[in-house]
């Protein structure tokens, strides 16, 4: 009996070593992980993933209808007096047409770009200047629509400002100036609820 017990004792501590062996080597086996802390990109300042355009591009030529309309009526005389007095009064007739391309080159370089954030507008033909105001900036909005501009559906959309440069702003003969007002509006609550900006600060 005693041999027997030894015997049992000994085989048991044999494999509690083995077990011990085979627990040394499997966690020598365990590969080593590594964490990689993802790093973020750098942000894009020059417009934020939030921020939409709402509109963008320039007065309508329909603006200029009035003085488009007197320079026609003028390059009519000055070619029928050409005709009738003097060849050379044809070349008066040029002058009409120079100033109606140059008003619409004026006109088509000044481009209007409103956003969820803010309001650009880029002007000059070989000299570009850019001026930009905040839409929290905005304490009122005014809509003028002229005769001429509701016949094309076009809006001159005045805004009231806190910026000292800018006091006064307009968009003028504006396509679907009623949309964009109340586009605006929901922005500029957005903004000042945004950047914690009340309308008394303002003032």
């Amino acid at each position: 009996m005693v041999v027997r017990v030894v015997a049992a004792t000994k085989a048991e501590a044999g494999r509690i070593d083995n077990r011990r062996v085979q627990t040394r080597v499997q966690t020598k086996k365990l590969p080593h992980v590594e964490v990689l802390r993802k790093v973020p990109a750098a942000p894009d300042c020059s417009m934020s993933a939030e921020e939409k355009v709402l509109f963008k591009g320039s007065s309508s030529p329909f603006m200029l209808a009035g003085l488009l309309g007197a320079l026609g009526a003028a390059e009519l005389v000055l070619i029928v007096l050409g005709f009738v007095l003097s060849l050379w009064l044809l070349l008066l007739a040029l002058v009409p047409l120079a100033v109606a391309g140059w008003a619409l080159l004026v006109l088509k370089s000044r481009v209007y770009e409103v956003t969820t954030e803010r309001i650009r507008i880029s002007t000059g033909l070989l000299t570009r200047r850019t001026d930009e105001l905040e839409l929290y900036r905005v304490k009122d909005m005014t809509l003028v629509e002229p005769p001429v501009h509701r016949m094309f559906k076009l809006g001159n959309l005045v805004l009231q400002t806190s910026d000292t440069t800018s006091p006064t702003l307009t968009l003028e003969a504006i396509a679907n100036p009623t949309a964009l007002r109340e586009s605006l509006r929901i922005s500029i609550e957005e903004c000042r609820a945004r950047n914690r900006v009340r309308l008394t600060e303002l003032e």
